[in-house]
């Protein structure tokens, strides 16, 4: 494995601890964050609202295509990565009260999420 490829599981398990955004933006939701810096909620036009979901899809499109690209690329090549990303996986699942799932099975849930959003 190479120091990139090792960078690369460093920062993916982080000790097991995932961190995919600031405190505030819920990637799930659109991307939109819950408030502003006040912590009040924020009030947006309709307008505003459809931009920020826009912008939204486009991260989860840009993060999904990049775990599919390192999934292609690194995970599904080396059994000790695919093993660590699963391991990963089975963290997030259980802190999310969701049956286990590999880190594929995740990626490919997320993608099968997206093409619904999109098509809405």
């Amino acid at each position: 494995m190479t120091t990139e490829e090792k960078q690369v599981v460093r920062e993916a398990n982080n000790g097991g601890n995932v961190l995919l955004a600031e405190e505030g933006l819920d990637l799930e939701q659109g991307g939109v964050p819950h408030d502003n810096d006040n912590g009040q909620e924020s009030s947006s036009t309709p307008h505003q609202q459809k931009g920020n979901q826009h912008q939204g899809i486009q991260l989860q499109e840009a993060l999904i295509e990049l775990c599919g690209a390192v999934t292609i690329k690194w995970i599904d090549k080396d059994q000790d990565l695919t093993s660590q990303f699963n391991e990963i996986a089975a963290k997030i699942c259980s802190g999310q009260g969701m049956p286990h799932k590999t880190f594929r099975e995740i990626l490919l849930k997320a993608q099968e999420k997206l093409l619904v959003k999109k098509r809405a």
